[in-house]
């Protein structure tokens, strides 16, 4: 399994993914690396679905990295919570615990093939946000922008 996403994430890093996505014959490829690696006869479109849940695995692990009082070890990487926030944290997030406290397998390469995919803050859009609205700033910038040129127009006048 680790030379599959060694394999894909030296793909990335030499630029030959587009934007978001594997071009099809990446994804053939992968599914015969995932063939040679499991054993299994796996098609491009059953490695698209294998893909689309480890994206969805590093997003959740990117939203955990940010969580309040987590920290980060390179190293290891593992997210630490201490012991009274992560038992309060997994009790409401149960699947959580396979990824708190413990070595996260291939984050590495996960990093590599997904973070520049995944739109995080500000910059994501829910399901049923409408696709044609760009956001350009923050709600805060937009705040702080607004204070600042009443600042400004309150000084124009004196």
């Amino acid at each position: 399994m680790d030379k599959c996403y060694v394999n894909l994430s030296q793909l990335v890093a030499s630029g030959t993914r587009t934007s978001s996505d594997f071009k099809q014959v990446h994804l053939n490829a992968y599914g015969r690396a995932l063939n040679e690696c499991l054993g299994v006869l796996i098609t491009g479109t059953q490695g698209g679905n294998h893909l689309r849940k480890w994206k969805k695995i590093y997003g959740k692990i990117v939203k955990l990295k940010s969580l309040s009082g987590a920290n980060w070890d390179k190293e290891s990487c593992t997210i630490t919570l201490e012991s009274k926030h992560y038992i309060g944290h997994i009790r409401d997030h149960r699947e959580d615990a396979n990824y708190l406290n413990t070595p996260i397998k291939h984050y590495h390469e996960m990093a590599t093939i997904f973070d520049n995919s995944l739109a995080t803050s500000a910059y994501a859009k829910r399901a049923n946000d409408p696709l044609a609205i760009e956001v350009t700033e923050t709600e805060n910038e937009r705040r702080m922008h607004q204070k600042t040129l009443k600042m400004l127009h309150l000084r124009m006048i004196k």
